[in-house]
């Protein structure tokens, strides 16, 4: 849902292109007056245009899109990423750049040379378009849903992108939260927005990255007692096997069929109880929101 100031139909005007929260690709366009109302951007068919599968408005697909040259026509097209597929779509304009048309198919973008999808972990929070190692030639950054941004090198001179494989730029932070009580001194874990600029004008370019972080605060108290200790051991014992048994790999319908069976519900009910025993003994999560600035250097770029 990262906006994108662009002129997408050539009139002088700056319009606003955004991606939403069901996962349709919307538009505010510029006028003399100000922006006209928000809509939905529509294909030839006069059909919404959004990521794969989202037939409805109550899916929470959380989508992205830009608006770029990708085929050097001459006019701009749509570049989508999202939260649930963790692919790159794109949506071409048939049109001209003053009355853009777009086609009635997403293309999923690929690594040149090779079959393979653009897919990044849980999810693409939101794609961006720029030069990013200086070779006059418009590259991908994508912040991503489960932490990281990462960078996709256009190989080509002219013609359609050509993107190289990523690299990355901020590895992933996910379910790792550092155990300090300072949360300004930890990056994004989740949920990477990226702005590109050169943030501290040094000929550099630099990373703006909102997103959202998780710390460890140490509690003050301990356990008094082997008692207190024991019950502390059992119940990181628990979660473990909790864990054991509802492992990543696991679909929806066979997470739910394992938290259902009867080992989990029994181990479940022993951790709820221990729970409030030992709470006052440990580490509390925390979570928020913030910006990180992440400063480059002549060196960041390798072609």
């Amino acid at each position: 849902m990262y906006p994108q100031f662009v002129d997408i139909n050539d009139d002088g005007f700056k319009d606003i292109i955004t991606g939403t929260y069901y996962g349709y690709a919307w538009w505010i366009l510029g006028t003399k007056d100000g922006f006209s109302e928000a809509t939905p951007i529509t294909d030839k068919s006069n059909t919404k245009i959004g990521l794969p599968e989202s037939p409805d408005e109550n899916l929470d697909i959380i989508a992205s899109a830009v608006a770029v040259d990708w085929d050097r026509d001459g006019d701009l097209d749509l570049l989508m990423g999202g939260l649930i597929y963790g692919e790159l779509h794109l949506r071409r304009n048939e049109g001209s750049p003053s009355n853009p048309i777009f086609s009635t198919e997403n293309e999923p973008i690929k690594v040149i040379g090779s079959d393979s999808v653009v897919r990044m972990g849980e999810g693409i929070q939101s794609p961006t378009i720029v030069d990013w190692d200086g070779d006059s030639h418009l590259d991908v950054i994508v912040g991503c849903t489960n932490g990281g941004v990462y960078w996709f090198r256009n190989q080509t001179e002219t013609g359609e992108f050509q993107l190289a494989p990523a690299q990355a730029l901020i590895t992933q932070k996910k379910d790792t939260p550092v155990k300090i009580g300072d949360s300004s001194k930890i990056g994004p874990n989740s949920a990477c927005y990226v702005h590109v600029c050169d943030y501290d004008h040094d000929n550099n370019l630099d990373l703006l990255v909102s997103g959202t972080s998780s710390w460890q605060t140490p509690s003050p108290e301990k356990p008094s007692s082997a008692e207190e200790e024991g019950k502390i051991k059992e119940l990181a014992e628990l979660h473990k096997k909790l864990s054991k048994l509802t492992p990543d790999s696991l679909s929806d319908e066979e997470y739910d069929k394992a938290m259902a069976t009867e080992e989990y519900q029994k181990l479940e009910r022993r951790a709820e109880e221990l729970y409030p025993q030992v709470a006052k003994f440990m580490s509390q999560l925390d979570d928020g929101n913030s910006v990180w600035l992440f400063r480059s250097n002549s060196a960041k770029t390798s072609k």
